[in-house]
């Protein structure tokens, strides 16, 4: 003969149901709570990933391709301030840097360079082209010979670019032949200054800097870019690098220290802390 279930035992199954219950609706918080914090983690971590990579960036270029007053650059053991903006007259030391709170100031080469390497018995010379661009506001270069900027200075004491013919486009020095551009060996200096340049063997070719502020504004650091080249126009401000509560850059010797700390729309923080020198 059957027997009914015992009030004991509902009540035994009711108690264990809802232990398993409890069980399971605490494993499902914990994980979603986890699946939540892992993804502002990767959120973050690509936010702040790709704000490295641009101060990565900006700073290894600092000072590359600056040229100095006459051609005389004085190099000391630490980093002098930046006392003009504008190439007029460069300055004596092309790594210069300017701090002002959370605000950071110096000259930098942002784009393609170029090495001349041979030339041919037409009048054209051929370059390994890491990026030179044929783009009107980024064919403007400078031509460096001996450690000097052959290209010269203008009426008013500023650095001369010039415009390089026959650009094909862009092209990266990292795949294909190195040698993999081949152009006129005259090229033809801005504003009528001066004479043209003929290229030779040996010469360095980079874009005019740019003057560089990186500075923090609600929340944001920010990075405005000046075009130093004369008659050319590739100035753009108020780009936003990445969230932060904090950015500071200290000259140490003649390395600087960045320390920033990154965070993403619900307040978690990544601080990091990074030295650029050369």
């Amino acid at each position: 003969m059957k027997r009914g279930v015992t009030l004991t035992e509902l009540l035994v199954a009711i108690v264990v149901s809802s232990i398993i219950l409890t069980a399971i609706v605490s494993i499902f918080s914990t994980s979603n709570l986890a699946l939540r914090r892992g993804k502002e983690t990767a959120e973050l971590t690509e936010d702040v990933r790709n704000a490295i990579t641009t101060l990565e960036f900006v700073f290894s270029r600092w000072g590359s391709g600056v040229p100095c007053e006459n051609n005389q650059c004085n190099i000391g053991n630490t980093i002098p301030d930046c006392l003009n903006t504008n190439l007029q007259p460069p300055p004596r030391d092309p790594m210069c840097m300017t701090i002002i709170g959370q605000e950071v100031r110096f000259f930098a080469n942002l784009y393609g360079m170029g090495f001349v390497v041979s030339g041919n018995n037409n009048n054209t010379v051929n370059i390994v082209s890491c990026r030179l661009n044929s783009d009107s506001n980024h064919n403007c270069y400078y031509v460096w010979r001996g450690g000097n900027l052959k290209t010269g200075f203008g009426t008013n004491g500023r650095p001369v670019p010039v415009r390089l013919p026959n650009l094909p486009g862009q092209l990266d020095c990292l795949s294909g032949n190195a040698l993999n551009l081949t152009i006129s060996v005259n090229v033809n200096r801005w504003l009528n200054e001066g004479n043209d340049i003929t290229l030779e063997p040996g010469d360095y070719i980079t874009r005019a800097p740019h003057y560089v502020r990186l500075y923090v504004q609600n929340g944001w650091l920010m990075m405005d870019r000046t075009d130093l080249g004369v008659g050319c126009n590739d100035s753009e401000n108020a780009v936003r690098i990445g969230r932060v509560r904090s950015f500071s850059v200290q000259k140490v010797g003649r390395a600087v220290r960045v320390d920033a700390e990154f965070e993403n729309s619900n307040g978690t923080v990544y601080r990091i802390t990074r030295f650029y020198g050369r």
